[in-house]
């Protein structure tokens, strides 16, 4: 069976569990010799995948039979150690190296199941792994149990709802699909702690034949289904403290973090500063760690400046717009890309721009303005790339494809920056305390707007060749003919933020974190344009301020509040941005940043 599929990031598999007796006579029991089937019981009852094993204990060696298509590309099977009880298949496919790691029962193998974990897209599953002899996969298909689940959280009458989850939960005790429904009567089912503590205990209790990994990551999802609210913080800080101490010794740094967290949350709404205090401490020092861990990874190649220009002629600046979410595991991809082409070139080269959404959670970065760009773009996901202008080098992945996505980028600027500036324009920032003054004169060359429009219909057929943007060769078709619509707008930019969030992704750069003057900008006129605007960066720090609470106020409201504590709006090391777009296509035609002076 073909395994070429979509690329979707890492794969990792970790097991702890009890081997079973007994099994088909022509398999080596005792040894990995044989061919097994990899379950991810949340996902579906078809494998995921088929490995065969062979070889000996001293040189064990492995390959593919079958994988799910859409779920991974080309992957194969590149090394299997076999030492003492630990067992490790190291996987590599064009996403990166994924690894299965599992301890193996002294009593040799297995011929029914091993309970484990299995690490999809940098997140963890619980996995069962069994011999087969089957060589194809049947399709994906969703668990009843996970379906109940789901229609039952569709009741709209609450009383109904929580009746039917409490009966699946005591029909199913151990089934790793309850998780949902566990979290539901926790997080929103009024409970006391009496009611609530048995309920974390069977959630607890049916995952622990998974296995350490699976879990640790049971007990840190239950601690936040017990966040909300005081009425269930002394069981909260119980289950934090417990789950500190039943910490595996390989346990991960951010694992310690968010259950040291969950601890100073509880000793706090308990009033039980000492507590608070010890395990902030604890908090800062696991939080630090992790932000060393991550510039020391990120990004996960080796960049390379940008050589110079092939065509001297060329003195286009290019302009790259990121849509993407600090909740979103499939921006992570584009966002280190991101992140590595500001390395690569220079400010008079690449200009990038960072535009934080809500999707497909709460987003502390995100602002009035940038959805309003979102919308001018009709930006329909994260991430979502525009280069001047451009809708191309969609799509993202885990951190295993930021290289490729970094590649993709790179080939995308470096045949743009061979263009002319489709204008001028002069940009003066000046700072006194608070007040950032930005005067800026723009000028449009009068052939460059239908420059433009041709390099824009050259890409979108590229892209509907590529079958990457569907719609862009049509948006340009419509709008090609209509009249110019230029105008010059203002962007301020934040060097970085930091701001860990659910994609693990912990530092941002070149936020926007508005547009002085509006998103709609300025007019451009018989093809020139003046701007002198005072920009009160006190102004734009309540603004902003003022947006995250009733942003996250109306999230709360929707049990979906920001799953991160909010980072300070510092507004430091920043810069702003002009530049000159013509909206019937989309189009920018040049762009200049200057940073803004420090206050002195």
């Amino acid at each position: 069976m073909s395994t070429k599929a979509l690329a979707h990031g890492g794969l990792s598999f970790v097991v702890a569990a009890v081997c079973l007796t007994a099994g088909a006579a022509e398999e080596d029991q005792g040894t990995l010799v044989g061919q097994w089937k990899m379950v991810v019981p949340t996902m579906s009852e078809s494998p995921l995948l088929i490995v065969k094993l062979s070889g000996t204990g001293e040189q064990p060696a492995g390959e593919l039979v079958a994988a799910q298509e859409g779920l991974f590309l080309e992957p194969k099977v590149s090394k299997v150690e076999h030492r003492g009880d630990k067992l490790s298949i190291q996987f590599t496919s064009e996403a990166g190296d994924d690894l299965f790691v599992a301890l193996w029962p002294k009593d040799g193998g297995a011929d029914k199941a091993i309970l484990g974990t299995f690490r999809l897209r940098d997140r963890l599953y619980p996995a069962r792994l069994t011999r087969t002899h089957d060589a194809t996969l049947e399709r994906l298909v969703r668990p009843p149990l996970a379906l109940d689940v789901m229609q039952a959280l569709r009741e709209r009458d609450a009383h109904a709802k929580f009746a039917r989850l409490h009966q699946l939960v005591k029909e199913h005790a151990g089934d790793p699909n309850l998780r949902i429904a566990y979290f539901e009567l926790l997080y929103n089912g009024d409970l006391s702690v009496e009611d609530a503590r048995p309920l974390v205990t069977a959630w607890i209790d049916g995952a622990a034949p998974y296995g350490a990994g699976w879990l640790t990551e049971t007990r840190t999802l239950a601690l936040a289904a017990l966040a909300k609210g005081k009425r269930l913080a002394p069981l909260r800080l119980e289950a934090a403290q417990s789950a500190a101490k039943a910490l595996p010794p390989d346990a991960t740094t951010e694992q310690r973090s968010v259950i040291a967290r969950a601890e100073i949350e509880s000793a706090e709404a308990l009033g039980k500063t000492d507590v608070a205090a010890a395990a902030r401490a604890q908090w800062q020092k696991l939080e630090a760690q992790l932000d060393g861990e991550y510039l020391e990874s990120v990004p996960p190649f080796k960049v390379q400046p940008f050589a110079g220009r092939k065509d001297p002629r060329g003195n286009r600046v290019v302009v790259m717009e990121l849509f993407t979410g600090a909740q979103c595991p499939p921006c992570v991809a584009a966002d280190v890309g991101f992140d590595a082409l500001l390395s690569t070139y220079k400010p008079t080269e690449f200009i990038g721009l960072q535009y934080h959404l809500h999707i497909p959670g709460p987003d502390a970065l995100t602002n009035p303005d940038t959805i309003a760009r979102s919308n001018f773009y009709e930006v329909q996901g994260t991430p979502s790339t525009f280069f001047n202008g451009s809708q191309i080098g969609g799509g993202g992945g885990g951190m295993g494809a930021s290289k490729k996505k970094y590649d993709e980028f790179v080939g995308i600027v470096d045949e743009d920056l061979a263009a002319k500036r489709g204008g001028k324009i002069d940009l003066a920032v000046t700072r006194r305390g608070d007040t950032v003054q930005v005067n800026v004169a723009a000028e449009v060359n009068p052939d460059a707007v239908a420059v433009a429009r041709a390099d824009a219909k050259r890409k979108a057929e590229a892209a509907a060749a590529r079958d990457e943007e569907g719609e862009a060769k049509k948006k340009v078709e419509d709008n090609e003919n209509m009249e110019p619509k230029l105008r010059l707008r203002l962007v301020l930019v934040e060097e970085t933020i930091h701001y860990p969030g659910g994609n693990k992704i912990r530092y941002h750069h070149h936020v926007v974190r508005g547009m002085p003057g509006g998103p709609e900008g300025k007019e451009i006129v018989d093809g020139a344009c003046r701007w002198e605007l005072p920009v009160n960066l006190t102004s734009i720090r309540d603004g902003l301020d003022k947006y995250l609470v009733e942003a996250g106020a109306e999230f709360a409201a929707k049990d979906r509040p920001f799953g991160e504590p909010l980072p300070p709006i510092e507004l430091e090391n920043l810069s702003v941005v002009a530049l000159v777009q013509d909206d019937a296509t989309k189009q920018i035609l040049d762009a200049v940043v200057v940073p803004v002076p420090d206050d002195k």
